[in-house]
């Protein structure tokens, strides 16, 4: 059945696009044939042409994922917050959210360059950037671990109540 199966691909993809003078396909068999040059120890150094281009455009296509699904909606959600919210509470905590994503995304976009005093501004924003983060690993860490610790409080519960060591 694979066998079967390999045939009809290549003969689908392949061979019939080149037989319809659709010259462009014998570049990506090119690549798919160096993979195979793996097996030949002098020409070993073939097949990373092919697996370059195999991990590029993985890591691209992850990539373009990761930035709309993480970055882009993140940034559109605290751009879409209206400053003025309900209360005092939400108003703050929009403006807060705000502040915080733009430091943060300056922060990974914008590097340190050497000539840089620790007086500028870049550097304060920096910093404060990198406080932030620690603050919101923290809460994310802080807020696991008391999510662990009842489900462990329970499972301890449930087991006192069953030993009978515990009345309901």
């Amino acid at each position: 059945y694979t066998l079967v199966q390999t045939v009809k691909t290549i003969s689908t993809t392949a061979i019939n696009p080149l037989t319809k003078g659709q010259v462009i396909y014998v570049v990506p068999i090119l690549f798919g044939l160096l993979l195979y040059s793996r097996y030949v120890e002098e020409y070993i150094w073939l097949s990373r042409w092919s697996t370059s281009l195999i991990v590029g455009v993985g890591v691209a296509l992850g990539m373009r994922g990761v930035l709309l699904t993480y970055i882009i909606s993140q940034t559109r959600t605290a751009a879409s917050l209206p400053l003025i919210g309900e209360t005092v509470y939400i108003t703050l905590n929009n403006i807060l959210m705000g502040i915080t994503t733009l430091f943060i995304l300056v922060y990974f976009t914008f590097t340190m360059l050497k000539g840089e005093g620790k007086t500028s501004t870049m550097v304060q924003v920096r910093r404060v950037s990198r406080m932030l983060i620690m603050v919101m690993l923290g809460a994310f860490f802080g807020s696991i671990t008391m999510a662990r610790l009842s489900l462990i409080a329970g499972q301890i519960r449930e087991l006192l109540i069953a030993f009978g060591l515990l009345v309901r």
